[in-house]
């Protein structure tokens, strides 16, 4: 298993809701493993959690967050902290940050870069992994679908 050196998908939701964008991307990756969405704080949790629910009348995201059981139970996880289990994918908001990439196959770095500070963290981000050796894509969000703009 190639833990701790995956591609990481920088995915821009372009001015739309974080959860729209995150809720179209779970879609298609839910299936191919659990996942962790890791966020900076409660408010955020709490956010993401509320609009998977209501982001499309059409879709059912599975997911759940501390107060929804056990984290094992659950194809995608919402927390502020890793719940300790083994998930395959990682979905980081709010440049939170993992305690060990190698937990993880997978990696996603969810931003708007219609909002200055997190386009500047998202900027400093792939600076920072692009000198690390990282393999990193750009996805942007056109309110439907992912579209590959770049990779390196």
């Amino acid at each position: 298993m190639n833990r701790g050196n995956g591609q990481v998908a920088f995915l821009n939701s372009d001015g739309r809701p974080l959860f729209e964008a995150l809720g179209r991307y779970l879609e298609a990756q839910y299936h191919k493993g659990s996942v962790l969405v890791l966020c900076t704080n409660e408010e955020r949790v709490a956010e993401l959690d509320s609009g998977l629910w209501t982001f499309d009348a059409e879709s059912f995201v599975p997911h759940g967050t501390q107060g929804d059981g056990d984290p094992n139970e659950q194809s995608v996880w919402i927390s502020i902290g890793e719940p300790g289990d083994s998930r395959s994918r990682l979905i980081l908001v709010d440049d939170a940050m993992p305690k060990d990439w190698q937990h993880y196959e997978k990696y996603a770095y969810l931003f708007d870069a219609r909002d200055p500070e997190a386009r500047d963290r998202a900027r400093a981000r792939w600076r920072e992994w692009s000198d690390q050796g990282k393999q990193l894509a750009y996805w942007n969000f056109d309110g439907n679908e992912w579209s590959l703009m770049r990779q390196s």
